[in-house]
Formats: C-alpha cells, structure tokens, sequence
C-alpha cells in the first residue's frame, strides 16, 4: 500500500503540478509518533467508589437533542462507567453532583477519591 506522501506526489505528476519542497502534513506527522506505554498503576483499591476517574469529551456534532459533550465516571474497583451527555461544558458540574446522589441512594456508597 503506498504512502500518503507517495500517492501525493504521483497525483501531483498526473496533474503536472509542481512540487518545490516536499509536503508536510501535521497531521500525517502525528499519526505516525509513536506513544510510551502508560505506567503500570501503583493504586490498588478494595472496594467500589474508592477511586473515581472522569473525563469529559467533546465538542463533536450535535445529536438531534442538542447534545455536544458527555462526561464518564468510571469506578476503578469494579470499572462499570457512567456516561452522562451535556449540552454545554459548563454542565459538569451539575452531572458530577447527580452521580454523586446516585452513589449515595443506589449504592449507599461515598466516594472516596476523585
């Protein structure tokens, strides 16, 4: 399979278009670093809500409900995940205090570290 630079090139003689330096894509660049392995985790929990992580991703096309980004609450000790979709970042908070409600009800949990 040919490169991308390569297949450039050849449509650029197709074309008769003249290159004077060669390309330099960013983003072909990137996709092609390579990434160090993530350290193993030095943490070790023994029951669930003791370790909490969270992420909140977006912004990508909106859902036909006006939705643009969502947060995860992934329990460390068992790794079930909560996904909860936000019309604006500035929601997160709110959802943070929704998914603490829910572990306190539910669960009879308390998060321990967040």
């Amino acid at each position: 399979m040919a490169s991308s630079f390569s297949t450039s090139i050849r449509l650029c003689k197709i074309n008769s278009v003249s290159i004077s330096k060669p390309l330099e894509c960013e983003i072909c660049y990137f996709s092609k670093s390579s990434k160090l392995p993530f350290n193993n985790s030095t943490t070790h929990v023994s029951h669930a809500f003791e370790l909490i992580h969270s992420d909140v991703w977006g912004p990508f096309n909106m859902s036909l409900d006006g939705y643009k980004y969502f947060v995860t609450f992934i329990d460390d000790f068992s790794r079930v995940t909560w996904v909860y979709l936000l019309k604006a970042k500035s929601d997160v908070f709110s959802c943070f205090q929704d998914f603490h409600t829910l572990v306190k009800n539910q669960f009879s949990g308390h998060l321990k570290t967040f």
